[in-house]
């Protein structure tokens, strides 16, 4: 393919727009869709109301302002720290029928209740309200102003909508009607975690983890039925849209996970002991509902009820996986000059079949750190090396 040499050229002049319509048409049909007449009125008009020469980037594109705000509070005493956050972010999109808002509220709180146990939380929450069009496709909109006649605005001071100047043009579609077909897609979000370590013993901890993190994701879609109408002459050119739709829909995710284990050190001397023991588990559940429903007696009930239940369409679906672990480590070392270590896990998966679904991985490993023998502790050049050797099954 040949590259171009220039970018498109938006023409705002209608005179000079209906001649090279007329030239493209004559060369395909042999007819035209502009009269001189029509074009010398454009060409020679006083009145730029009736006869405009109008942009169409103007009305899809403008400056956008971008406001984000976050207020924290922190603080503690006594072995209680605490952070709260909120924030709010405003983002309108610089093409017209975008935009988006979120809402966020952070909490973290940490409380050492007394001098062996310790308890940790931290919540987010974030709400986003993001609004598009109905083809959710900037690029469409886009190349649609682009092509868009300039003989015409895209409605009338009192809210009517125009679909072409004149009946014979092949027209294309109302870009600025098109991107205020919103598409409302509110989204719940959340992530919450809590923590409790408790020193047992000297050398023994247990450490308990758990959280959880959902997602709700909506979407809504109502297009509604809306007369068009000719610029020149102010007829009737049909509805945009004469089956009244709405589409709805909802996913839902949940994440669960949560651990719990022991671990113990302690050194005896030259000799080093680390033993660590816990179970694991991780969850997912998602589900996603759809419907979508016509015949809308009129634009006011943007509802699923409302709408005929007469080659309605509704679909869903829902999924779940679960994965747990049992497992455990010990780790000895003496003077870390020689270590050994041993591992072994037992996993299941809901992913795989009842009978096969669990499998039992295991490890052994053993060093001599040689470079702390007395044979070479004179030896400048060598800082540090060690022998290794495992073996493993994952």
């Amino acid at each position: 393919f040949a590259k171009p040499t220039r970018l498109p050229k938006l023409i705002t002049n209608s005179a000079e727009y209906m001649q090279l319509a007329n030239e493209a048409y004559k060369n395909s049909t042999g007819d035209t869709i502009y009269s001189q007449a029509q074009i010398d009125l454009y060409k020679n008009a006083t009145d730029r109301v009736k006869y405009p020469n109008h942009n169409w980037l103007d009305d899809m594109f403008s400056t956008a302002v971008v406001q984000n705000h976050y207020l924290n509070l922190s603080g503690g005493r006594e072995g209680t720290t605490y952070s709260l956050g909120v924030g709010y972010t405003d983002q309108p999109g610089t093409m017209l029928g975008f935009s988006y808002k979120k809402y966020t509220l952070n909490l973290g709180l940490s409380s050492r209740i007394n001098k062996r146990v310790t308890l940790g939380t931290n919540i987010q929450v974030r709400y986003g309200d993001r609004i598009l069009p109905a083809n959710n496709n900037s690029t469409d909109l886009y190349i649609s102003a682009l092509s868009q006649s300039p003989l015409f605005p895209a409605q009338t001071p009192d809210g009517k909508w125009y679909a072409k100047a004149y009946q014979k043009e092949q027209g294309n579609k109302n870009p600025v009607l098109t991107a205020q077909m919103p598409i409302k897609n509110p989204d719940y979000y959340g992530l919450g975690n809590i923590s409790l370590d408790v020193d047992l013993i000297k050398g023994l901890k247990w450490e308990n983890r758990a959280g959880i993190t959902f997602d709700v994701n909506k979407n809504k879609l109502f297009i509604p039925t809306i007369p068009l109408y000719y610029y020149g002459d102010g007829t009737s050119a049909g509805n945009y849209n004469a089956n009244l739709g709405l589409s709805t829909g909802e996913n839902d995710n949940i994440y669960t996970t949560y651990y719990s284990q022991l671990n113990y050190r302690r050194s005896f001397g030259s000799h080093n002991l680390a033993i660590l023991a816990g179970a694991q588990q991780e969850a997912n559940n998602y589900s996603e509902l759809n419907a979508f429903r016509t015949g809308f007696p009129t634009n006011a009930l943007a509802e699923l009820n409302a709408g005929s239940p007469n080659g309605q369409t509704n679909n869903g679906t829902s999924s779940q996986w679960i994965i747990r672990s049992y497992y455990g480590s010990v780790n000895y070392d003496f003077d870390d000059k020689y270590l050994f270590g041993s591992s072994i896990r037992y996993d299941g998966t809901s992913r795989l079949p009842k009978d096969s679904r669990w499998g039992l991985f295991y490890a052994f490993s053993g060093a001599w750190r040689i470079s702390k023998e007395d044979f070479l502790k004179d030896v400048q050049w060598l800082n540090d090396l060690k022998i290794r050797g495992s073996w493993g099954k994952i």
